[in-house]
């Protein structure tokens, strides 16, 4: 795993699109810049494992992940394929929970990642701005 640094992934890819910062101007998205990291993802390569404690919100920004379950018998089960501006971990986030699924790069990837205590410390700073 790759970490390329603090790159606004937010402005350059499609997660403005992304309905969870759709309400968000160019200012506003602009914001999260810093506690953007882009990593990057080997084909084959877990970004998380199911049970894994939640660190923060993936959004992918190149390639496709598929989302996976192990039965019982220990088959992967593929629960969805995923793509660009697509979160991950989501259902987990606000609780930081563990992961309900493991999730694998089908190709070589870039996802976005912030941490919870950064995305909420972001939010919190919009929220200050737009109450001023």
């Amino acid at each position: 795993m790759e970490d390329k640094g603090s790159i606004c992934g937010i402005c350059d890819c499609v997660i403005s699109d992304n309905t969870l910062f759709a309400g968000l101007g160019p200012d506003e998205l602009d914001a999260f810049k810093e506690a953007v990291k882009t990593v990057s993802y080997k084909a084959k390569e877990f970004v998380f494992m199911e049970g894994d404690k939640c660190k923060g919100l993936y959004v992918i920004r190149v390639g496709r992940v598929k989302l996976v379950r192990s039965s019982r018998s220990g088959k992967e089960q593929i629960i969805k394929i995923l793509g660009p501006g697509d979160l991950l971990g989501l259902e987990v986030f606000a609780e930081e929970d563990a992961y309900l699924n493991s999730t694998v790069c089908m190709e070589d990837s870039e996802l976005c990642f912030m941490t919870r205590e950064d995305f909420l410390n972001h939010l919190d700073h919009i929220n200050k701005s737009v109450s001023i």
